[in-house]
């Protein structure tokens, strides 16, 4: 497991950081992040979590295309948590390779 992990921008404020810190040193938030401006595209995304061994947690169930895009070979996805106002899930996805 990688030490950092970013959240995405739709699911920003609805996860607990002190989860969070428990299991990751460094939280990265898209849009607070100078690393990560807030109109971050998914693929500059994928590739900052490529290039700085980053973890992701997001909404968006479509985004681990856009790690092949940026020249990921293999990830693991896994559901996190269910965001229950939202009433949808957040992925986890780890690059493995």
């Amino acid at each position: 497991m990688n030490q950092t992990v970013v959240i995405d921008k739709d699911v920003l404020g609805n996860l607990d950081e002190k989860e969070l810190s428990k299991r990751w040193k460094k939280i990265l938030k898209v849009g607070t992040a100078t690393e990560l401006p807030q109109r971050s595209f998914d693929e500059e995304i994928a590739t900052y979590c490529r290039e700085h061994d980053c973890d992701l947690l997001t909404g968006d169930k479509a985004a681990y295309t856009h790690y092949f895009r940026a020249k990921v070979k293999a990830l693991q996805i896994s559901e996190y948590t269910w965001l229950t106002r939202a009433d949808k899930p957040v992925y986890l996805i780890q690059i493995i390779d």
